[in-house]
């Protein structure tokens, strides 16, 4: 396969002057995100036209002429799955503005699996089976060896062609612009941030004042984390959060049994975390709006509206979920309704069932 390995930037700034007038391009990157609290971007691949380029992220400190392709208005940006990306371009200061085009979320108005892979949806739509043996691969290490570098390509390859036979699909299917208007929601990474509580599984099962120290914890962490660049897990893990928020240790040696797989943390920290035990965590500076339970009227009439959902979602061979989550039907009833479901092409679908909550 054909494709250029770029580490110096008079090359990149070539390869950029040939393909300028180029209308559609295919991106992907590879990135670290295990041992860190930011990714770590490695690659950019870009496919444009016939020619495909791997860029070394980490060799190149100015990619100032990679953000200027991805914002220009007149060029469709292909990625599959983009949202984690996007995320990781975001990071590195790099933004996605305008004609964004996920195959994936294509796929998933096609009736195809709504979490559907890049290998296997080319195989769909191409008939090609791609080589998935650099899937946990180390994307730090340098130099990278050709099959390194031919699964990168290939990443890249097939977006453009499957993008033009998805649009096509869709097209005639009227649901192109439904696509385009799910694609416009991904551009705005920062839309769908959560805070640090709500990323804690089993939080919401906490009594008030155990909440609010679960909250004011995770929010500490998350800033620990971040000045640390470590993964929020390595600083406290969310069991240990919420076994601190329930048991209350008072001391060092209490708060150990806690923490015994984190002795740098508990040496540190220790002092910060039970402080945050000693005032309740009631700090009052956190603005947690607490999702309140679902009454047995309302969990009542949440099964009532996922069945007729399901129900919408199989007449137009789509996943329930692509039309409305589980997460979004309560927050309805709780008088929460998100934008994704009460604006454009879900709103007019989903009228009748949402419309009289």
């Amino acid at each position: 396969m054909s494709y250029k390995f770029i580490d110096q930037e008079q090359d990149l700034d070539a390869w950029m002057d040939r393909v300028s007038d180029i209308k559609v391009i295919g991106l992907d990157t590879e990135f670290l995100w295990e041992r860190t609290y930011f990714p770590k971007l490695c690659l950019i691949q870009i496919a444009a036209g016939d020619s495909i380029v791997c860029i070394d992220t980490l060799a190149l400190g100015n990619l100032s002429v990679v953000n200027k392709m991805m914002n220009v208005s007149h060029v469709q940006k292909v990625f599959h799955a983009a949202k984690q990306d996007i995320e990781v371009l975001h990071a590195a200061g790099l933004e996605v503005c305008e004609q964004l085009f996920d195959t994936q979320v294509a796929a998933g108005l096609l009736g195809m699996a709504e979490q559907i892979g890049y290998g296997d949806l080319v195989e769909a739509l191409i008939g090609i089976r791609l080589e998935k043996s650099q899937t946990r691969t180390d994307w730090t290490s340098r130099p990278l060896n050709v099959c390194q570098l031919d699964y990168a390509a290939n990443d890249v390859k097939y977006l453009a062609e499957m993008t033009e036979i998805m649009s096509e699909k869709l097209r005639s299917l009227g649901r192109l612009d439904w696509c385009l208007e799910d694609c416009r929601r991904l551009e705005q990474p920062h839309r769908s941030v959560l805070a640090p509580w709500e990323r804690i599984s089993g939080i919401g099962k906490l009594e008030t004042a155990s909440f609010e120290l679960a909250a004011n914890i995770a929010a500490w962490r998350d800033k620990k984390a971040k000045e640390i660049d470590l993964p929020r897990g390595w600083v406290l893990s969310d069991k240990q959060i919420l076994s601190i928020a329930t048991e209350k240790p008072k001391t060092s040696k209490e708060l150990s049994f806690i923490l015994k797989d984190k002795p740098n943390i508990l040496r540190k920290f220790s002092e910060n975390l039970l402080g945050f035990v000693k005032s309740d965590g009631l700090t009052g500076s956190l603005g947690v709006n607490r999702k309140e339970p679902l009454s047995i009227s309302q969990r009542k009439r949440a099964k009532e509206i996922k069945k007729s959902i399901a129900a919408i979602a199989n007449d137009l061979d789509l996943g329930s979920s692509l039309l409305c989550t589980s997460k979004e039907v309560e927050a309805c009833l709780r008088g929460d309704v998100s934008e994704r479901v009460s604006t454009g092409w879900r709103k007019n679908i989903l009228y009748d069932v949402l419309g009289s909550i």
